[in-house]
């Protein structure tokens, strides 16, 4: 069941963790201590196809928020009585929210239209939408992550920076000189923005100064064998996550083509994190439909970056202090598995034999079964036993 622990993020409080498992909608519970984790929950009538790969998990005042699984509803899960509640929620398109932004619990979080013009304050308290903003565009354009500065929202919509001042309800946007490609990061080091996209360059930015600098050759010359090339998706940004941690800025890649990346704030110097176990073959890429590589899941201790490897299903933690990367055995506990099986079982879950987990599923059910017939057997033996004697 590797694959259960694919999530869009985790929820950290100390040594430990929620998160939502995209391919089940089994919200487990964390022992970053022991790297166990224990089955809660499972969203009902759970349906990959609705989720589009990504379920995120907020937490608030004793519920987690599960969201955005479909475009009509958030989920919420009530820690204490074990209640499921839902808030409707309803737009047409897929939608973008950061997680990152949120290292604590917070009563508003905003999230935004992955390819409209929508941007929503959205209430946990109230559990609903509060206010609604509309990025001043026409274009068809796809809209990226977003950061918070103090009262204001820096988002990325196409190769623009908006920002909401939620205190004056005013939304700006910014065309930067010489930005002419998709972005799709965005980061704050306390004074300027640090911007990237679908280009080999990162712009630091600010609205008062414009761009400060750009930073060239971020690749550092890496280049990719010719069988890897096959798998690369193209016109995807470089770079899924830029996090401030320390004195360095990390950008995340998304795919192959771009290794995994600390900048020094200050001095800008661009460094490459090898990581030896992450290295693809031919072999290692005919196993996957492309590229895709990496999901960073949590952030800890402000120190600790948590990345999901798509290649290897398992989770690394990069030290951003010691520059190191350590191998974390995340792994989902029998009880844990045995109550997924059982669920699964319950909701006459659909199991399809390409699927690791399900295929796991589908061999703790059998065992199970067979136990069960070896039982009702014994008690039929002792039974014919009990009444000759």
């Amino acid at each position: 069941m590797r694959d259960f622990l694919i999530s869009s993020n985790w929820w950290i409080e100390g040594e430990e963790a929620f998160f939502w498992s995209v391919p089940s909608g089994v919200l487990f519970q964390v022992n970053i201590a022991t790297c166990q984790c224990e089955f809660l929950t499972r969203i009902p009538k759970y349906d990959t196809a609705k989720c589009n790969g990504v379920v995120y998990c907020q937490k608030y005042e004793g519920r987690l928020y599960c969201f955005p699984y479909d475009k009509e509803k958030i989920y919420i899960y009530d820690l204490k009585s074990s209640v499921w509640e839902e808030s409707k929620f309803i737009c047409e398109v897929p939608l973008m929210f950061n997680p990152r932004a949120y290292r604590n619990e917070v009563n508003e979080i905003w999230i935004l239209e992955h390819k409209n013009k929508g941007i929503f304050q959205v209430s946990l308290a109230q559990k609903k939408v509060i206010r609604q903003y509309m990025i001043p565009r026409v274009e068809d354009i796809c809209n990226g992550q977003y950061v918070l500065v103090h009262n204001q929202l820096y988002y990325i919509t196409g190769s623009s920076v908006g920002c909401i001042d939620n205190e004056r309800q005013t939304n700006v946007l910014y065309d930067i000189e010489g930005i002419t490609f998709q972005l799709y990061t965005i980061c704050h080091d306390g004074r300027n923005f640090w911007l990237s996209g679908a280009d080999d360059k990162i712009f630091i930015w600010n609205p008062m100064q414009g761009v400060v600098k750009v930073i060239t050759d971020i690749l550092q010359g890496h280049e990719l064998p010719d069988f890897e090339k096959k798998w690369i998706v193209p016109e995807v940004p470089l770079f899924n996550d830029s996090i401030l941690l320390g004195e360095y800025i990390w950008y995340i890649p998304i795919q192959d083509d771009a290794p995994v990346l600390y900048i020094h704030k200050d001095n800008h110097n661009v460094q490459i994190m090898k990581i030896s176990e992450e290295k693809e073959t031919e072999k290692t890429l005919r196993q996957r439909e492309n590229a895709f590589k990496y999901r960073v899941v949590y952030v800890r201790k402000d120190r600790y970056i948590g990345v999901y490897s798509i290649k290897n299903q398992s989770i690394f933690e990069i030290d951003t202090k010691e520059l190191l990367v350590k191998q974390k055995n995340y792994v989902i506990s029998d009880i844990a598995r045995e109550r997924i099986a059982d669920v699964y079982h319950m909701e006459k879950e659909v199991l399809y034999e390409a699927n690791e987990g399900n295929v796991d599923i589908f061999t703790i059910m059998l065992q199970k079964s067979f136990m069960t017939r070896q039982k009702g057997s014994a008690n039929k033996g002792k039974s014919i036993y009990d009444t000759l004697r």
